[in-house]
């Protein structure tokens, strides 16, 4: 039997919770998610937490703020989770800043 993933995948209503202020990088990579999965973004001032359970896959994303995530990364979803069954996953990157080239060590 052949299962299409991809069509699975795809016809799962997803959401993507989003909190980028600074450089808006993390705004650009859910953008670019979002349009892959025909996901709406969203940010934590327009969640309702009690309708989350209408999406099939919720994603949380904020940049890296002086070394940490931001609050809302942390309690939101474990408040989902708490009425869900199901499993979460996790993914927390950030990348090395770039040294200016005219960049000295003094």
């Amino acid at each position: 039997m052949f299962i299409d993933l991809y069509s699975i995948v795809m016809a799962m209503k997803s959401l993507i919770v989003l909190l980028s202020y600074h450089h808006k990088n993390t705004e650009k990579i859910a953008e670019a998610m979002a349009s892959i999965l025909d996901a709406e973004i969203k940010t934590p001032q327009q969640i309702d937490p009690g309708r989350l359970s209408e999406y099939d896959r919720v994603g949380f994303g904020s940049g890296i703020y002086l070394g940490n995530t931001t609050r809302f990364c942390l309690t939101l979803p474990t408040n989902f989770l708490k009425s869900q069954t199901r499993k979460p996953s996790y993914s927390q990157q950030a990348a090395k800043p770039e040294r200016p080239q005219n960049f000295t060590n003094a």
